[in-house]
């Protein structure tokens, strides 16, 4: 992936759960997705030497590149199946009603204005609702 910036780094994580050894951009999201020399081998942004560079590497060296696609195939199942993101969207669902409810409960701000509440209204049948409107 040679991007010069990739906000998440989509085709290089389906990549990665396909068992592809990983040349990665060391830019936004594709910087998080993995770590270089243990789940991918991670370049400059715009340097196409050193892609050709890291490229070669792999080529030379079977066991590393064996070793770092089964890394990179790993955390890609792990951190990124769906029960994962299920669960981390659950999560900001839940931090974000107690934020709310700590700031419906916060005093008024100075200036003699009270904030605006925020309400958040989960719909009947979601999962998140706990029957407390």
């Amino acid at each position: 992936m040679p991007s010069i910036y990739e906000p998440f780094g989509m085709v290089a994580l389906e990549a990665a759960a396909a068992g592809a050894t990983l040349v990665l951009s060391d830019t936004g999201g594709l910087a998080e997705l993995a770590k270089n020399g243990v789940s991918a081998l991670q370049v400059p942004a715009g340097s196409p030497a050193a892609i050709a560079d890291a490229v070669s590497r792999l080529l030379r060296d079977e066991v590393l590149s064996r070793r770092l696609s089964r890394q990179a195939r790993a955390v890609a199942t792990r951190d990124y199946a769906w029960p994962r993101i299920a669960e981390q969207v659950i999560e900001t669902y839940e931090q974000a009603v107690i934020e709310e409810r700590e700031l419906a409960a916060a005093p008024p701000v100075a200036h003699g204005r009270a904030p605006t509440p925020l309400r958040i209204v989960v719909p009947d049948g979601n999962l998140l609702a706990d029957g407390t409107d």
